[in-house]
This record gives structure tokens, C-alpha cells and sequence, in this order.
């Protein structure tokens, strides 16, 4: 009876994940390297790591189980409770064929789905890619099988970040650092999570904008807690700017401290002009990182203190420089603080599995 359906099927490997399977998944957009049998497959193949030769142009075929496919992954569920759809599929001797069609790594990423499912893991590879988690994580999102994959996902994420505070260097782009959202995201990782949304609120220079799936909801919490950030320093800055206006500290209105107020007045608009925030800046704030500009508050080039008789580096208006007012300023201003994911205004399928 097998053997009759299997001659039906594409030319290609036959990767058994059940032996005794009734279903057949006809996988297209694989490479042609691939073995032809399964025990030969390597877990480098399956990282996405390696040069694979051959276009993404080839044919795997997996034997599965109904019930296992069922029981991971809410799609397929869904598709076998309903007797039109599975019929349509139905191909001979009872057995189902279901095409599988995603472009480049995505057939590869199914297949690491797949075997997961199946229990199959001596094939999987305890480190991925990038490239390839983003693409597993997709494929976890689309076919709803976040149960079997969270186990996994932990090893691969720890594996590429060591701990999330490794996702803060130079090397993470804007949209890398938005893709790591996803992924935190649909494996559920509430510390991942956490860390990668106060990073990317951080390290936005505009609105998030992505191609990925995430629900709008947090893309606008995201954007939302940036633009609050930043408001609130500007609102500071601009208190800050009057109370330099109003004089110095020190408590008479002799010429000495006129020019005290002149020297922290004149630094402190050469340092917010620099950082572009001279005029009073408004939200999406296009161009300002909120990292780049602590960072820069934090080792504001200091004003120089106005010489007096027996304080002649002007230490007696060591309070008015500008650090030392700048310093104050920012223990006002709360550091940002990523997004929790169990946050009830979130879709509840990346809580509830």
C-alpha cells in the first residue's frame, strides 16, 4: 500500500519520521545536497552555517503521523478536523500528500519543525544561524507548534546571545535588534523578551517598522516608550536651560557669578546643539538614539568655573557646572525598562502554550 503512494510522490529523499505514517509531506526549495537518507543527515546541514551546493530547487518528501502532526501543531489540527480541506489533499490508499512550499531556508527550517515533532533530534543541531532561528521561528508562528519548539528554542537562543545582556554591542542593528523581538516573542522567552524590547527602545533612531509578524500592539508599545524617553529628557533639558538661565548658584550678583552663568549657559547650548535637541525636538524624534544620548549626557564636556580671589579654578562654583547639573537632571529620568510578555494586551497565543 506505501509503496504505491510513494511512487505517486516527486522524485526526491524519503526521510521517514514515521515509519508507519499516513501522511506525506512533499517539501519543496530544498538544496541538493541533501543525503538521501535521513541517518546521514548532519545537524551543520540543518544550522544553516554551512555553503550548501545546489539551488534551493529540490524535493524532500517526510512520512509523518497524522495524530503527531495533530497534536504539535494547531494548524494541522485544524486541517484534519475539517473533511473538505483533508480531502482535497487525500491521495491514494488513504494516505494524505500536503505540499510544503517556503522559499530558501524556510524548507530546511521545516524540516527542523518537523523532526522535533517526530522526536527525530539527533538530527537537530544545538546552534543556529540567525538567519535560520528567525526562519524556525517563523515557521513556529505560522504553523502553531510553539509547545514542542520552546525546549529547543532556549538552547539556540543561549547559544547565539550567552546572556541577553551580549545583545547590546554595536553589531546589532536596528532591525536586528526587531528580529530578536520576534523570536523572543513566539518562543515565549519572558527575560529574552524583556531585554531585547529595552534595547530596541533604546536603540531606535525612528518609529519600528519591520516586515515581521509581530502584532502591532507591542510595535507600538515599543514606539510609545521611546517617544515618552525622550520627551521626558527634552522636558528636562528645557527645565534645565531655564534654571541655568535663572543664575548661579551661589548667592549674591556680582560680576564673578554673571560670568558663571554665562560660561554654564554657553556650554550647555553648545552640548544640546551637538546632540540635536537645541530646538525643542517632538515626536517620532527621527535621528535620536536614546543610547547614544545618555551616554553622551553622562560625559557632558564640563563648563569652566569663573577665578576668584582664593579659588582661583573656581571650585567654590563647583555645583553650577554643567555635569554636575546635567548629573541631577538624569537621576530624574527614569531609565527605560523593556516590555513584559505576559502583558494581558498582548495576543494571547504567545502566552498560552
Amino acid at each position: 500500500m506505501a509503496s504505491t503512494t510513494i511512487n505517486k510522490l516527486p522524485k526526491g529523499p524519503l526521510y521517514e519520521l514515521d515509519p508507519e505514517g499516513d501522511v506525506f509531506l512533499v517539501v519543496y526549495n530544498v538544496p541538493a545536497s541533501l543525503p538521501d537518507n535521513l541517518d546521514h543527515l548532519h545537524p551543520t546541514v540543518l544550522s544553516g552555517s554551512l555553503p550548501l551546493f545546489g539551488e534551493y530547487k529540490s524535493v524532500v518528501k517526510l512520512r509523518v503521523s497524522q495524530k503527531t502532526l495533530s497534536l504539535s501543531s494547531n494548524y494541522y489540527a485544524d486541517i484534519f478536523k475539517n473533511p473538505v480541506m483533508a480531502a482535497n489533499q487525500t491521495g491514494v490508499q488513504g494516505h494524505l500528500r500536503l505540499p510544503i512550499m517556503h522559499d530558501n531556508a524556510g524548507g530546511l527550517a521545516f524540516l527542523i519543525v518537523m523532526l522535533i515533532a517526530h522526536h527525530r533530534t539527533r538530527q537537530i543541531p544545538r546552534r543556529l544561524t540567525m538567519d535560520m532561528l528567525l526562519e524556525v521561528a517563523l515557521l513556529t508562528d505560522y504553523y502553531k507548534c510553539h509547545g514542542p519548539m520552546a525546549i529547543w528554542a532556549k538552547t539556540w537562543t543561549q547559544a547565539l546571545t550567552g546572556t541577553p545582556q551580549a545583545l547590546q554591542t554595536p553589531a546589532d542593528t536596528a532591525s536586528c535588534i526587531v528580529e530578536w523581538v520576534y523570536i523572543a516573542y513566539v518562543f515565549h522567552d519572558r527575560e529574552l523578551f524583556s531585554e531585547v524590547t529595552r534595547t530596541a527602545i533604546e536603540t531606535q533612531t525612528g518609529l519600528v517598522q519591520t516586515d515581521l509578524p509581530i502584532p502591532a500592539v507591542i510595535i507600538n508599545r515599543l514606539n510609545q516608550a521611546r517617544f515618552d524617553y525622550l520627551n521626558t529628557l527634552a522636558t528636562q533639558l528645557n527645565h534645565l536651560r531655564n534654571a541655568v538661565i535663572n543664575g548661579c548658584y551661589q548667592a549674591d550678583t556680582s560680576a564673578r557669578h554673571t560670568l558663571c552663568t554665562h560660561l554654564v549657559y554657553g556650554r550647555f547650548v553648545m552640548t544640546v546643539t551637538r546632540l540635536g535637541l537645541y530646538s525643542f525636538p517632538v515626536a517620532p524624534f527621527i535621528g535620536l538614539r536614546i543610547q547614544d544620548l545618555v551616554e553622551s549626557l553622562k560625559h557632558v564636556q564640563d563648563s569652566p568655573g569663573p577665578a576668584e580671589k582664593g579659588d582661583p579654578t573656581g571650585k567654590v562654583h563647583g555645583f553650577c557646572r554643567l555635569s554636575a547639573r546635567v548629573a541631577c537632571m538624569l537621576d530624574l529620568v527614569d531609565e527605560p525598562v523593556g516590555l513584559e510578555i505576559d502583558d494581558d494586551a498582548f495576543p494571547i497565543s504567545a502566552r498560552d502554550f
